[in-house]
């Protein structure tokens, strides 16, 4: 469906384009006060899970992802988040699902299964990559005034090819800073549980990578020559 909506879409490009009107958007502080409270909502059962094993560690790790998700809130284009909107929501769920999993999961092993447990210095490590995850994708979106968790081209906006800042190197570098983000977790948190759910998460991220890859080599103009210039598609020398 997503396939077929996004092409009926692109098929309509020839139609004259609107003046947009002006954006009326909420401010700044209000979006990051929002993304917060989005993404905080799992901090209390993750201390409670954790609770036997929590350390100054595990409180970096929720300091980072807070302070990622309202850095991403800051620079976010309500306008590209406003038409992503009920798009694609079977991705956006699959994707939610194995996050959270990831981060309970994580947490439990950490507070109640030693075994699964890694050393203090890996997760010291891991929260410091998670924090580059999160920069990466701030980079990414606020570079990116189009940038979309949904699979659309935004006619009435005069979509064009990003190739600036982190473009240069991958073709999606917010694919890859989820990618980052979400292997990060389970290490950062402490524990291999939640390696399982992240890695479905990750094979999740990668299958959508490629199908927004082919449908924008097919509709966006600019964007082939671009794809032979910036060869990979999200991690460099790699894919």
């Amino acid at each position: 469906m997503t396939c077929l909506t996004f092409r009926a879409t692109i098929e309509r490009r020839s139609t004259p384009l609107p003046t947009p009107p002006r954006y009326e958007g909420p401010s700044r502080s209000a979006r990051v006060t929002a993304q917060v409270a989005k993404n905080g909502w799992w901090v209390v059962p993750a201390i409670a899970l954790a609770w036997p094993a929590l350390d100054v560690v595990f409180l970096a790790f929720v300091s980072v992802v807070l302070a990622g998700s309202a850095a991403i809130a800051a620079v976010v284009d309500e306008r590209s988040n406003d038409r992503a909107d009920g798009a694609d929501q079977p991705f956006s769920r699959r994707v939610a699902l194995f996050l959270v999993l990831t981060l309970l999961s994580s947490a439990l092993g950490l507070g109640h299964l030693p075994f699964s447990r890694v050393p203090d210095d890996v997760r010291s490590a891991a929260t410091l990559v998670l924090g580059g995850g999160y920069l990466l994708r701030t980079l990414a979106m606020g570079t990116n005034r189009f940038f979309s968790s949904a699979i659309l081209l935004q006619i009435e906006r005069r979509h064009a090819v990003c190739d600036k800042g982190p473009y240069r190197l991958v073709r999606h570098p917010g694919y890859l800073s989820a990618l980052v983000i979400v292997l990060a977790i389970p290490l950062a948190v402490g524990s291999l549980i939640g390696l399982a759910p992240a890695l479905l998460a990750a094979i999740e991220i990668l299958r959508r990578t490629r199908l927004e890859d082919r449908l924008l080599h097919e509709a966006l103009a600019g964007y082939p020559g671009y794809a032979k210039r910036v060869r990979w598609r999200v991690v460099p020398l790699v894919y």
